[in-house]
């Protein structure tokens, strides 16, 4: 038995090394590819009109990442995976369109979409899916739990589960660069990643707001969420009052985070909570009743949006992020090429009782 134990012992360690061993060698694959991966030469090759992507790293891995959505490679219009974002730089001779940037390496800094998405550092989650539609799992009531007795009867309450059917919607970023700013060493990095971050922006509103059918269905267009409408002159109590329509879901108490629009913060944070000394702001040092309070450009006029955000879940179709040329701009003699990048995408909120939303804010 010792000797079995021993040997057991060895074949556990064994397997650890190779764990690990394993995991070394993908994180220096994955780095390998990194550096490979250009997305110059994915513009550049599909802008050309009887070429387009047909080969390198580039290549293999928009075939990839179509197969992921069920699509088949399109030689003009490739996919580039997420992890080939990075911030870097855009125009080199107008400093609004890039120029004040040239020269810049800000790769360290954190992945554009995650970056634009104030959603996403809130909280929300990003779930990745199939080629197909979905009919997507939710908690529409809770459940409760009960004890039970010697010889007695326990009578716990069932939850009741809810289905939303999902389906990929398609967001359209345009851009238009110039051959000249491909051969800036740091300016195509950033190209993808202004696109996806100008994506991640509208795709903010639209999991804030938005009304369905083409686009995403919001949080404040979602069914069974909890509606406190205030009117003008929001106060300290109104605002404990969407507090506890939010906690009542049960979700983790620390999970639970305010939205509004800077508007609506300059207005709160110059509103007090009450009379005399003691007195606060109802928005003071970026809380509201002691809660995490954040402001979006995205959030509608008038709202604040009180609730779990680790509920929203946002759904990506394929890896990354599809890049359309247009080889046949009318920009020939100014040497322009026309793009696009398409993100598919839906967004749902997986516990809408577990939001409250106030509006006509003033």
């Amino acid at each position: 038995m010792r000797e079995a134990r021993q040997e057991l012992t060895a074949a556990h360690l064994k397997l650890g090394e190779a764990v690990r061993s394993f995991t070394q060698e993908q994180s220096r694959l994955e780095k390998e590819l990194g550096r490979r991966y250009s997305i110059v030469r994915v513009i550049d090759q599909a802008s050309k009109p009887n070429v387009g992507l047909t080969n390198g790293v580039e290549h293999e891995v928009s075939v990839e990442l179509s197969r992921q959505i069920g699509l088949a490679h399109d030689l003009h219009r490739p996919f580039i995976p997420f992890w080939a974002l990075s911030n870097r730089a855009m125009n080199t001779g107008t400093g609004s369109q890039g120029g004040n940037l040239v020269g810049l390496d800000t790769s360290h800094t954190a992945p554009a979409l995650f970056a634009a998405s104030t959603l996403l550092r809130l909280g929300a989650q990003v779930v990745p899916v199939g080629p197909t539609d979905l009919a997507y799992p939710r908690i529409a009531t809770n459940g409760t739990a009960a004890w039970l007795a010697e010889q007695g009867t326990a009578s716990p309450t069932e939850p009741t589960f809810g289905a939303i059917s999902v389906a990929m919607k398609t967001l359209v970023a345009p851009a238009t660069i110039t051959r000249q700013l491909l051969l800036q060493a740091a300016a195509p990095q950033f190209i993808g990643a202004h696109l996806l971050g100008i994506a991640g922006a509208e795709m903010d509103r639209a999991m804030i707001g938005g009304t369905g059918t083409s686009q995403f269905g919001g949080i404040i267009n979602t069914a069974g969420i909890g509606t406190l409408v205030t009117g003008t002159g929001f106060t300290h109590a109104n605002a404990q009052g969407l507090l506890r329509v939010a906690s009542a879901a049960n979700v983790p108490d620390e999970n639970i985070r305010f939205l509004s629009t800077p508007t609506i913060r300059e207005t709160l944070s110059q509103r007090a909570t009450g009379t005399g000394n003691e007195a606060r702001y109802i928005w003071q040092e970026n809380n509201i009743a002691d809660k995490p309070a954040h402001v979006s450009t995205n959030c509608l006029s008038g709202a604040l949006v009180c609730g779990d955000f680790s509920t929203v879940h946002l759904l990506l179709w394929a890896g990354g992020m599809r890049i359309e040329i247009n080889p046949y701009t009318a920009g020939f003699l100014s040497d322009i090429i026309a793009m696009k990048a398409s993100l598919y995408a839906d967004c749902v909120v997986t516990q809408p009782q577990s939001f409250a939303i106030g509006t006509g804010v003033t």
